[in-house]
């Protein structure tokens, strides 16, 4: 697989296994560039936002679409974090 192939694949795999309407990816380059983003589906509705941290630094954040009411959620089901809504440390950064 190519590397610039990793992030979409990466990205519609998790939204497609949790069966979410959106997923994405927002890196920080590191440059004076607000990083870049890559997604799959349409977000609806607030997202939940997980940092990602690569030795202690933060590079980015895991941004998931929540199911619409009455879906359900492996996640939860399966024990992944202990709440829903989110707790308010999870609220996704603007982005650009």
């Amino acid at each position: 697989m190519q590397p610039e192939a990793v992030l979409p694949s990466l990205v519609e795999t998790v939204a497609e296994s949790l069966r979410l309407p959106y997923v994405a990816v927002r890196v920080d380059t590191g440059q004076d560039t607000a990083g870049s983003t890559v997604y799959h589906g349409r977000l609806v509705g607030e997202p939940l936002c997980l940092p990602l941290v690569h030795q202690g630094a933060p590079v980015g954040e895991l941004v998931l679409g929540q199911r619409t009411p009455g879906e359900g959620s492996r996640l939860l089901t399966a024990g992944c974090w202990p709440s829903w809504p989110p707790r308010p440390a999870w609220r996704c950064t603007p982005s650009g």
